[in-house]
């Protein structure tokens, strides 16, 4: 296996008028309900959005794994959670109105916005969330997003989460000219190659895996089993777009 070159790290001078390797103060929460005090029992707090530099709120551990999933995904430009305004609803033959607060609100690259409504499994016939969701479709949904969905732990995976937290950990520490000598070096590979091999490998086996991750995000590099944890299933290949 080839070996990794790195160039050296920025000095205090050279990063002295650079705002963009300073450290910055995530901008308050935007969401209507903000997490109470933790209770015994509970799962409650905030987590930060690195792509706009927000604190999201979340109130059980199913709403901080599709946050950080969601803040992880590259085609997501803007995360809200608990988005305004709440929407009405009404069951059929019933003249009350309801209201419901969707958990987060995803704007893609795309322009597409898509709400989100989290929900545990054992929980999704109590609440009656998916007729909730459909209803709030036909009567109240145009104008807040595009489409919404219900999202359970079927799509919330503890594997997509440990994931999603490795990515955006690495997007904290990006070297660029780390980013550029890895994927020249997974260029070099004739088809798919264990992230594990390439980073320990390496000079430094650290840098190397935070690269990798950074590229994976970039979509330079793809992992070849995204349903399993990178340690479980290392196997990524490199584009060459």
């Amino acid at each position: 296996m080839g070996t990794l070159k790195y160039g050296t790290s920025l000095t205090l001078d050279e990063a002295a008028d650079r705002y963009d390797v300073a450290w910055v103060r995530p901008s308050q929460s935007t969401g209507r309900i903000q997490p109470t005090p933790r209770t015994r029992g509970s799962v409650r707090g905030h987590l930060v959005d690195f792509t706009t530099n927000r604190a999201l709120g979340y109130h059980s551990t199913l709403e901080q794994r599709l946050g950080t999933m969601l803040s992880a995904d590259p085609a997501v430009i803007d995360l809200e959670d608990q988005p305004s305004p709440v929407l009405n609803y009404q069951f059929p033959g019933e003249n009350k109105v309801h209201e419901h607060t969707f958990d987060f609100r995803a704007t893609f690259s795309s322009g597409v916005r898509i709400a989100y409504a989290v929900k545990p499994l054992k929980k999704v016939k109590s609440s009656r969330i998916h007729e909730i969701v459909d209803l709030i479709k036909v009567q109240s949904l145009r104008g807040f997003a595009d489409i919404a969905v219900v999202a359970t732990e079927e799509q919330i995976t503890q594997e997509k989460c440990d994931n999603a937290e490795e990515v955006n950990e690495a997007r904290r520490s990006r070297v660029q000219r780390d980013c550029d000598a890895v994927l020249a070096h997974l260029r070099s590979y004739d088809g798919a190659v264990s992230m594990i091999d390439v980073a320990d490998g390496s000079d430094d086996p650290g840098r190397t895996r935070i690269a990798i991750l950074c590229l994976i995000y970039d979509g330079l590099v793809k992992h070849l089993d995204p349903f399993q944890r990178f340690d479980d299933a290392p196997m990524i290949v490199a584009s060459f777009h």
